[in-house]
């Protein structure tokens, strides 16, 4: 506490007036100076840490004091102090800010100790919702945002390489990255304004094919059409399998588990419209609200702990059926004879 009064005293002298908050420190501080008073205050405080940050923080927080006086002690006795310099990204979010403060321009955003990652996700959820309204082809997800469950990109946050190819096809779907006939002709077609441009003329020029689907030859081929439209009858097939392979998925969690298919596209439950909810997402593996409150209900109380791993084999047993469309349609557009292929 001498180090604080000295500090004190100096900032006084500089400043005229300094206000300290309430600090937790030398809690452990024992000596032939120190009376019970203060030991009885030191013991107060150590155990509102405790119940406000738990053991193990409060210890971290104590132990780290001892190397905080040093720093002092040595701003106090030495002119100059070495720094490191902070990048834009401190001034923007570190300076203006502590941790009991929101940002200025994130209200609901505080940084506190593990700084690198608060910074990180709050660069990422601003870039993220920059891209998010300002392109077109998410407007669908815009519109169906609050309907869609967080458990819907588990399959996306899963670190397991048996979901890797699954999860890379789930991405380029819900991103509309997929490279479809009609978006081939695009892109295509705007090079043939642009002089010195030929990239995707060469990469795509020979495989267009006018921008229609190759499965039917009837409508022009988008994601849409091929995964939720598209009359092929290899590819209807393999469409109408999606909602088995989903109710197999949880129907091996338990005789009394169940859910319904019905936010999936498919002819046999073309009809089956749920309320607030587009089937084109159903199809991109992402679940609605109330198939997940569905799950979650009839599973034991023991087993509602595995309602992410469920929902991670929901969608990927959704990707993998539409993997095998993407890769049967790919046959017929880049098969030399198509008439071969039945």
């Amino acid at each position: 506490m001498d180090t604080l009064l000295q500090i004190e005293e100096i900032l006084q002298k500089r400043t005229g007036k300094i206000i300290f908050n309430h600090c937790y420190s030398h809690t452990t501080d024992k000596n032939n100076n120190t009376t019970d008073e203060q030991i009885s205050n030191n013991d107060e405080k150590r155990r509102t840490m405790e119940e406000k940050y738990g053991k193990e923080r409060t210890k971290r927080y104590i132990e780290g004091n001892a190397a905080a006086d040093k720093l002092a002690d040595e701003g106090i006795l030495k002119k100059e102090k070495f720094t490191p310099l902070l990048n834009k990204y401190h001034n923007n979010y570190i300076i203006v800010t502590n941790r009991k403060k929101n940002l200025k321009k994130h209200p609901n955003t505080v940084i506190n100790t593990r700084v690198r990652s608060s910074i990180k996700n709050v660069i990422r959820n601003e870039h993220a919702k920059t891209v998010f309204n300002k392109k077109i082809k998410y407007d669908q997800l815009k519109e169906n945002k609050e309907n869609i469950n967080k458990l819907s990109t588990s399959l996306i946050r899963s670190i397991d390489h048996v979901f890797d190819t699954t999860k890379r096809f789930m991405i380029r779907m819900i991103h509309g990255a997929l490279p479809t006939c009609s978006k081939m002709k695009r892109l295509v077609d705007s090079e043939l304004t642009k002089i010195g441009r030929s990239y995707y003329t060469e990469k795509y020029g020979n495989v267009t094919n006018g921008g229609m689907c190759p499965c039917c030859r009837l409508c022009e081929e988008t994601q849409h059409h091929l995964f939720t439209e598209c009359t092929n009858e290899t590819i209807a097939t393999i469409r109408e399998q999606i909602p088995g392979e989903v109710g197999s998925v949880v129907a091996q969690r338990g005789d009394k588990v169940r859910c319904s298919t019905d936010f999936i596209q498919c002819d046999w439950n073309e009809n089956k419209t749920p309320k607030k909810w587009n089937k084109d997402l159903g199809n991109m593996g992402l679940i609605p609200h109330y198939i997940i409150q569905q799950i979650y209900d009839s599973l034991e109380d023991e087993q509602k702990h595995n309602i992410r791993f469920i929902a991670t084999d929901i969608s990927h047993k959704i990707m993998e059926k539409n993997i095998e469309i993407w890769k049967y349609r790919c046959k017929l557009l880049y098969a030399a004879d198509k008439t071969q292929i039945t």
